[in-house]
C-alpha cells in the first residue's frame, strides 16, 4: 500500500474533484440534482491542510451529500462555466474565503468536535454522493436511493479512500452514512455520529463530548487500524 505524502493526497484530491464536477452519470435523476446549466453541480469535496497540523494524522470527515445551494452559490458556478474556469481550485477558494465553513449548520459543529477531541490534522470533507436531493418541498429532501450512493461512492469516495494514510481517522456523519462507509473503509478507525442538526441525538453527543472530551479522547486513542463504532 502507497503512503501518500500531504501534498500528493492534495494532487490526487483535486483530479478526482475536477473529474467529479463535470460527472454526467445522473445516477437515478429522481432524487438528485446534477445540472451545470443551473449551477447546480457536484460538490463539497475539500482537502484542508493549511493551517492544519500536517505532522498529526488527519481526518477525513464524510457526510451523506450536500445541502441545497443557494443562488449566489450557483451563479458562481455559472460564471465560471461560462469562463471556462469551473474546477475544484475555484471551488476550494470560494469554500477558503467563508471560512472554511465556518458557517452554516454542518461544518461548525462538526470542527468544535474535532477541536474538543484535539484533531489537528489535515481534513478532507467529502459526501458519500456529491450531488445535492432534489426538493420535496421547500423544507424536505428526497431521500437519496441506495443506487444513487452506490454508484457515487464508487465513482468518487472510493477513490478517495484509497489516497488516505491507514492512521487517519474517518468521521461519518449520520447513521445512513456510517452505514455506507463501513464496507469500504477496512483499514481505518471509522467513528460514526449523529448529524449535528439532529435535534436531539446530534446536540445530545455534542454536549457529552464538550462536558467530559478526556473521556471521547481516550475512546479514540484506544482505537486500532479497523475498528469501527457509533457514538451517540
Amino acid at each position: 500500500m502507497i503512503q501518500y505524502s500531504v501534498s500528493q493526497i492534495e494532487e490526487e484530491i483535486e483530479r478526482i474533484a475536477n473529474e467529479m464536477i463535470y460527472c454526467n452519470h445522473q445516477c437515478s435523476g429522481e432524487d438528485i440534482v446534477c445540472n451545470l446549466s443551473t449551477g447546480q453541480i457536484p460538490r463539497c469535496l475539500y482537502f484542508e491542510h493549511e493551517n492544519r497540523n500536517s505532522n498529526s494524522p488527519g481526518i477525513v470527515v464524510i457526510g451523506m451529500n450536500p445541502g441545497w445551494s443557494d443562488v449566489d452559490e450557483q451563479d458562481d458556478y455559472k460564471k465560471w462555466l461560462s469562463q471556462k474556469a469551473l474546477s475544484y481550485k475555484n471551488l476550494l477558494n470560494r469554500f477558503e474565503s467563508e471560512g472554511f465553513g465556518e458557517v452554516g449548520k454542518f461544518y461548525p459543529p462538526i470542527r468544535t468536535i474535532l477541536k474538543h477531541l484535539q484533531l489537528d490534522g489535515p481534513i478532507l470533507w467529502t459526501e458519500v454522493a456529491k450531488c445535492e436531493s432534489q426538493k420535496r418541498d421547500e423544507k424536505t429532501k428526497v431521500p437519496l436511493k441506495r443506487r444513487t450512493t452506490s454508484i457515487c461512492s464508487r465513482l468518487y469516495l472510493s477513490r478517495e479512500i484509497q489516497v488516505i494514510p491507514e492512521d487517519w481517522l474517518f468521521l461519518a456523519v449520520g447513521l445512513d452514512a456510517y452505514e455506507t462507509v463501513l464496507p469500504l473503509s477496512p483499514r481505518n478507525p471509522l467513528i460514526g455520529c449523529y448529524h449535528p442538526n439532529h435535534r436531539k441525538k446530534g446536540q445530545k453527543l455534542q454536549t457529552k463530548i464538550k462536558n467530559n472530551p478526556s473521556l471521547y479522547v481516550s475512546k479514540l486513542s484506544s482505537m486500532q487500524s479497523g475498528d469501527f463504532c457509533f457514538w451517540d
